[in-house]
């Protein structure tokens, strides 16, 4: 295998043996199955036959070799996966890019800058590991708080000490995930939507930019306020800032 790992090109390895147990079979057929096309490995059995009082002669038996078919199957499925993966990505670029326009033409306080792949897109508004996030999947639209510091849990529940102001201020109920079995916690809205309808997409942006903007009212004063309160208490170690 140390051979085999230097190698560049077509690559065919014989393994012969007097018999090869089930888990050596297993390796063969895994081997064939997840290293790279050019690189085909084959099982031999070698035994002895005797006619009568002739000389012992070898027979090689294959027992395991590669599976073209399989290997075609798993070219198509990557090729299906590529291509869709692609187009997903292709589509959300176009939607949040439009999505980015609208916020210019609108004269938005928001703004956010790189591309944008998947579902959501992130908003920055200055400190560290927390911003806004828009999301749009087929389920639906929303939009949230999302704090992935590394004291996030605290500056959490410093806001959930605050719920019954911050609906208020917001205007209607928010969902308010504190996620305990991860590092980040959210508050967010939902509404139902599907971004591939075109004729809804103004829509959809309209409401992004309302609920955002009564988050931003909402909670980016508290949130500044929390994290002070806790820098000057010398409670922050460590920060870890939301990727864009």
């Amino acid at each position: 295998m140390t051979y085999v790992a230097g190698q560049e090109g077509d690559v065919t390895v014989v393994w012969i043996a007097e018999r090869f147990r089930e888990e050596h079979r297993a390796a063969i057929d895994w081997l064939n199955a997840s290293t790279l096309e050019s690189f085909n490995f084959f099982a031999v059995e070698i035994e002895l036959l005797k006619i009568g009082n002739s000389a012992p002669a070898p027979r090689f038996n294959v027992v395991g070799k590669p599976n073209e078919w399989s290997r075609g199957i798993a070219r198509a499925t990557q090729r299906v996966s590529d291509a869709s993966s692609n187009e997903r990505q292709r589509f959300y670029i176009e939607y949040w890019s439009q999505f980015a326009s609208y916020l210019a033409d609108q004269r938005s306080p928001f703004q956010f800058k790189g591309t944008f792949k998947d579902y959501w897109c992130g908003i920055r508004f200055g400190v560290s590991g927390v911003q806004f996030a828009a999301t749009a999947h087929r389920k639906g639209l929303g939009v949230e708080l999302y704090i992935s510091r590394d004291d996030g849990k605290a500056t959490f529940r410093g806001l959930e000490v605050q719920k019954a102001d911050i609906e208020r201020t917001f205007g209607e109920p928010l969902d308010w995930q504190e996620m305990p079995d991860k590092t980040a916690s959210r508050i967010a809205i939902h509404r139902a939507g599907n971004p591939a309808d075109e004729r809804d997409r103004s829509e959809q942006f309209r409401w992004f930019a309302t609920k955002l903007e009564r988050f931003r009212a909402a909670v980016v004063d508290r949130v500044r306020a929390l994290i002070a309160d806790a820098d000057a208490d010398g409670n922050v170690i460590n920060q870890r800032g939301a990727s864009n």
